[in-house]
């Protein structure tokens, strides 16, 4: 059975095509957590940080499935200021820890940015 554009445009409505629409113009960013204030635990990384404060790596991933493959598989630059012998244990703990957001996210925005 064909359905008509007529058809079809009736069957799943317009909120729900605008609603796709949107969604299909969404980015995804890859974000780092901040350095940790106290690093005499062994941990570098401050995971539960607001997300406002983490570090954007990268942003425009067309998807989600894109910034979770390049999170884990790409070849990242971390610019953090930390004595080269502990560089790779600090990066290893900020990718660990990294998140992939919609690039939307009101998270994102600083606290001046949000007014």
């Amino acid at each position: 059975m064909w359905l008509t554009t007529k058809k079809l445009w009736k069957s799943i409505g317009r909120r729900e095509l605008r609603h796709a629409a949107a969604l299909a113009l969404v980015g995804w960013a890859l974000i780092f957590p901040p350095m940790a204030p106290d690093i005499a635990a062994g941990t570098w990384v401050d995971s539960g940080a607001p997300v406002n404060e983490w570090d954007v790596m990268r942003k425009a991933f067309a998807s989600a499935h894109d910034c979770e493959q390049f999170r884990t598989q790409g070849k990242i630059i971390d610019n953090v200021n930390v004595p080269a012998d502990m560089a790779p244990m600090v990066f290893a703990q900020r990718r660990a820890a990294s998140r992939c957001v919609p690039d939307d996210d009101p998270r994102l925005r600083g606290p001046q940015e949000e007014r």
